[in-house]
């Protein structure tokens, strides 16, 4: 299991991934979370056995979330689980922990993208400037014969 987050326009994107052992056969699959109110949030069952799903939320001050999987059998049973691979674990104030993450030091993806395509605008100009000088050399060179 594995959550990847990133920040845009204000807005956190956390993408959870349940891999195949880890999803334990299960024929469906939720996550809840504290950011949305535990309101459940199916994640997409994938060919390969895995699960995977996005869910957005506004960035705010706090800098820790939780949450757990709900996993649904063939056979109609159902069970909690944490993810395995949690950046770490919290008290989830009845008594056991559920897994949680931090958005603490998340960047602004929208920002990073403008200033790598303001670098590649201007190293393009630098080299079309630089493209008519190399043509007047050779031209020079022609000339001088």
């Amino acid at each position: 299991m594995s959550v990847s987050k990133k920040l845009a326009d204000n807005k956190v994107t956390v993408t959870f991934t349940v891999s195949p052992e880890a999803a334990q056969q299960a024929e469906k699959m939720e996550v809840v979370c504290d950011f949305n109110n535990w309101e459940a949030v199916a994640l997409k069952g994938q060919k390969n056995g895995s699960f995977k799903g996005d869910i957005k939320f506004p960035k705010t001050d706090k800098q820790t979330y939780q949450y757990t999987f709900h996993y649904f059998f063939a056979d109609g049973s159902d069970k909690w689980d944490n993810d395995w691979d949690a950046e770490f674990y919290q008290d989830n104030g009845q008594g056991g922990q559920n897994s949680a993450f931090s958005v603490e030091g998340l960047v602004e993806e929208k920002k990073a993208a403008t200033k790598t395509a303001s670098k590649a605008k201007t190293a393009t100009k630098t080299a079309a400037k630089a493209k008519p000088a190399a043509k007047k050399s050779v031209r020079a060179k022609k000339t001088a014969k």
